[in-house]
C-alpha cells in the first residue's frame, strides 16, 4: 500500500503551495485526519492552525519563524508548526524554502512529554515525514520529481512505499 502527495488547493496560494499525504485507498489526507481527530476537543487550536496555513499559502509564505526546525535528521527539512505557548497539538511537515510545505500528521504533546520520541503518535508522525523527506530527496536526485520555484511539485508524486 503506497501513498501520494496531494495539493491542498484551499490552502495553497501565490505565496506558498501546501500539500499533504494521502494513503492509497483513502480519500482523506493526513492533515484532514489530524483535523478530524482533534477538532472536537481543540476547535480553537485547529482554527488557529488552519488560519496560519491559509496565511502562509496566500500571503506570508512558509517563513522560518512559523516552524520549529530540526525535528528530523539534519538537513531533511522536517519541521513542526509553531503555535502559542501551552498549545497541546503538534503538526509535522517538510518545509522547502518559503514556497513549498508538505504536511503530514501529528498528535497531542502532553506536559510530561519533552520530545516527540517519547510519544507514540508524535513519533509516528515525525518518522513519516523523515521517511517522506528521504524518498523525495531520492526522487529529486533521480530527476523523477522537480520542485518548481513557485512551490509546485512536478513529476511522479505517487510512492509505492508505506509510511
Amino acid at each position: 500500500m503506497g501513498f501520494g502527495i496531494v495539493k491542498l488547493t484551499d490552502l495553497s496560494g501565490d505565496a506558498c503551495k501546501i500539500y499533504s499525504v494521502a494513503r492509497d485507498g483513502s480519500e482523506d489526507t493526513l492533515l484532514e485526519l489530524f483535523i478530524d481527530k482533534f477538532d472536537a476537543q481543540y476547535p480553537k487550536q485547529i482554527d488557529e492552525v488552519l488560519n496560519k496555513l491559509r496565511f502562509m499559502g496566500f500571503e506570508g509564505g512558509a517563513r522560518e519563524g512559523f516552524f520549529r526546525k530540526n525535528e528530523g535528521k539534519p538537513g531533511d527539512g522536517v519541521v513542526a508548526l509553531l503555535n502559542a505557548p501551552n498549545f497541546p497539538l503538534r503538526l509535522y511537515g517538510i518545509r522547502f524554502g518559503t514556497s513549498l510545505l508538505i504536511l503530514g500528521s501529528g498528535g497531542k504533546k502532553g506536559a510530561e512529554t519533552r520530545t516527540w520520541q517519547q510519544d507514540n503518535s508524535l513519533r509516528e508522525a515525525a518518522e513519516q515525514m523523515i521517511l517522506l523527506s528521504a524518498l523525495i530527496t531520492q526522487r529529486i536526485k533521480d530527476k523523477e520529481i522537480i520542485l518548481v520555484s513557485d512551490g509546485s511539485i512536478m513529476g511522479d508524486k505517487h510512492f509505492d512505499e508505506e509510511i
